[in-house]
């Protein structure tokens, strides 16, 4: 084992017991902290002065997030403009209004995965996996989300992401 592997390990384990720590004081804090594991991404990629994966990411998280805004919107405009029937699906758990369709926490937390799976190795890809699944989880349980609404959250900004990388990592010439 080398001393970077040893290092990378003693982040990995670090994270993981920052997360939990979180998880165990709120499940809520924990998805509104660790939906944001994009930006600690592109934290480390400024550190590591990767200015075209920084750039990447970027594109892609606008993507993403614009995406899911348009849809989210679209659905509240659907439910006060034709009938909340046409709607029921963005509806929320915790307080019925019609705008939970995708799941933007889960989204942007998936971001991080689908862009780590193009330049990092398995270790990194599980971790972030599991800190996004478990955001979904949080969403779930705390009841703004359905199942259904964190699982689209996240499969599209998983795809948006993973295809926007592919595309820009042969435009960028990323390594």
């Amino acid at each position: 084992m080398t001393i970077n592997s040893r290092v990378q390990n003693i982040a990995i384990f670090i994270f993981l017991v920052i997360a939990t720590c979180v998880w165990v004081y709120d499940i809520k804090t924990y998805g509104d902290i660790f939906r944001n594991v994009y930006i600690f991404l592109a934290m480390i990629l400024i550190y590591q002065r990767a200015w075209g994966r920084l750039v990447a990411l970027a594109i892609s998280s606008l993507i993403v997030i614009a995406v899911v805004f348009i849809i989210k919107h679209g659905f509240s405009y659907i439910a006060a403009h034709y009938g909340e029937e046409y709607a029921r699906i963005s509806m929320r758990p915790i307080n019925a209004k019609f705008n939970g369709f995708p799941s933007g926490h889960t989204a942007t937390a998936f971001i991080a995965v689908a862009f780590i799976c193009h330049f990092y190795d398995r270790r990194w890809v599980f971790l972030v996996a599991l800190i996004a699944i478990f955001v979904g989880l949080s969403r779930i349980i705390t009841l703004w989300h359905t199942p259904l609404q964190v699982f689209a959250g996240g499969i599209i900004a998983f795809c948006i992401t993973y295809f926007c990388i592919k595309k820009l990592k042969q435009i960028l010439i990323l390594h």
